[in-house]
């Protein structure tokens, strides 16, 4: 997982999965970590080649990778994991982890 947070960080943001094998199959995103400037053919054998290498590791996530990707995705309903902690969309407030 470091090696492909890594990576990302490098290129500015994407998806990528890390394949001891393989190694890292990405598809760079470096606007806002979410867009790219390359045009729509190259996204999309990439985004294949992500999606194909995320199979090849044994996820079987119905929605593949982009799944994955939403989860920290603030503007979506419902509860999002984000980097200051589990946020509840809907009421706009941060969601206790530590149940007891």
């Amino acid at each position: 997982m470091a090696m492909a947070a890594n990576h990302l960080r490098d290129v500015g943001g994407g998806l990528a999965v890390y394949d001891p094998a393989d190694g890292i199959t990405a598809l760079p995103l470096p606007i806002a970590g979410l867009l790219s400037d390359r045009p729509l053919e190259t996204v999309a054998e990439r985004f294949e080649e992500v999606q194909a290498a995320a199979r090849t590791i044994g996820t079987t996530l119905q929605g593949g990778i982009m799944e994955l990707d939403n989860l920290s995705l603030e503007v979506v309903p419902e509860l999002r994991l984000t980097n200051n902690g589990l946020v509840d969309v809907a009421s706009m407030s941060f969601v206790d982890v530590v149940l007891g």
